[in-house]
């Protein structure tokens, strides 16, 4: 539909700063987020908000307006949306949204922190769990462990949730990607 289009759209122009910047002017990240956290049964919408979110925290301004909107809370809300429809794609729909969490954490101590106060790393364990085979997926996923790694009271959940096992098991299997 056309916010999917619009979103995918912004979703590309955000990659030079200037775009970036004019998105930021007129609170574009604002309005995209208000959608994600809206119940929404389409799926190309939720990939063009998270694309929008990857491409739009290049720069830590940009990053902190995206945060300061409730980007976190809405990209795991959808992540955890048990209501994804097999056929919509849900485990790819997953991995888009868990690289726009893994970009948001990168370089933000405040996007890292508010990730570990979520509690919400159980659920990504799960997920990988349920989804051995998806490397997209877990891909995104040593981004979000590699950020929340800097914090030293998650190191023990990450050991605890089985991460490590996770993260050994998925680097044999998918030993042979060049991504």
């Amino acid at each position: 539909g056309f916010v999917g289009d619009a979103i995918t759209t912004l979703a590309l122009l955000v990659q030079r700063t200037r775009h970036r910047n004019a998105v930021m002017k007129c609170s574009g990240a604002s309005v995209i987020m208000d959608v994600l956290k809206r119940p929404v049964k389409e799926a190309a919408l939720v990939i063009a908000a998270a694309r929008f979110v990857s491409n739009f925290v290049t720069k830590e301004e940009s990053c902190q307006a995206v945060l300061q909107c409730g980007a976190l809370p809405a990209l795991l809300a959808s992540f955890d949306d048990e209501l994804l429809p097999a056929e919509l794609g849900s485990v790819h729909v997953r991995s888009t949204l868990l690289a726009a969490v893994a970009a948001c954490c990168a370089d933000s101590n405040d996007a890292q922190r508010t990730l570990r106060e979520a509690n919400w790393m159980s659920n990504l364990a799960k997920v990988l769990q349920a989804n051995p085979e998806h490397l997209q997926l877990h891909e995104a996923a040593m981004g979000v462990l590699r950020a929340l790694s800097r914090i030293k009271e998650a190191l023990e959940e990450i050991v605890n949730l089985g991460f490590v096992v996770i993260t050994i098991r998925a680097m044999q299997r998918f030993s042979s990607a060049t991504v």
